[in-house]
């Protein structure tokens, strides 16, 4: 009776190191994915996120009203500003997508430059927009105030918060690279410890 007792018992004790075994491999797989070191966790920042998150869901209503809005001054513009409305248009919209995709790519997978790229095209489309209201000679119609100032106010707060999940992700990064150098000494510690315990249960 004994002795089945202890091959029950080393039965169990051989499917948990295979669990563990298993949930190594898998933390590993999952660790290269993402980038990822033992005990850091990744870096998003949560209002950047939610600015994200939003604006995904109104820019297509914004390039929309853009297109309806040049559909219906084009007639009135003078020559020379209509070829320049349309390439600030299209420019627009290019930045918008590329904006929003490496924002997401950024934050959500703590990718510096990923997120500085972001940041600097958050930069560079504030003022194309605030060009086109201010400018008489482009005919702003209410629709396009109505359109143009919501996305001034998500990107102002894209800004903001870029700025600080830059910081917060710079700082994490160091923190990573630390951590990293240190984890293949505490891996081979731990590997011989458990060793050491399996030789002690056998």
């Amino acid at each position: 009776m004994a002795a089945v007792r202890v091959l029950f018992q080393h039965k169990d004790k051989g499917n948990m190191v295979e669990q563990i075994k298993l949930n190594d491999r898998t933390q590993t797989r999952t660790q290269r994915k993402f980038n990822l070191v033992p005990g850091v966790g990744v870096i998003s920042y949560l209002p950047l996120q939610m600015s994200l998150y939003f604006n995904v869901y109104f820019s297509p209503i914004w390039m929309l009203a853009l297109i309806v809005g040049l559909e219906a001054k084009f007639s009135e513009l003078q020559t020379l500003y209509k070829y320049v409305t349309i390439i600030l248009y299209v420019l627009m919209t290019v930045i918008e997508v590329l904006r929003l995709f490496l924002g997401y790519e950024g934050n959500l997978q703590e990718k510096v430059p990923e997120l500085a790229s972001f940041w600097l095209l958050s930069l560079f489309q504030l003022p194309l927009i605030i060009y086109l209201m201010a400018n008489i000679n482009t005919i702003i119609l209410p629709l396009e105030w109505a359109i143009n100032i919501p996305m001034i106010v998500f990107l102002l707060l894209e800004i903001v918060t870029g700025f600080r999940a830059l910081q917060l992700m710079a700082k994490a990064q160091g923190v990573k690279f630390q951590v990293s150098e240190l984890h293949p000494l505490k891996q081979e510690r731990s590997r011989q410890q458990d060793q050491r315990e399996e030789n002690v249960a056998y």
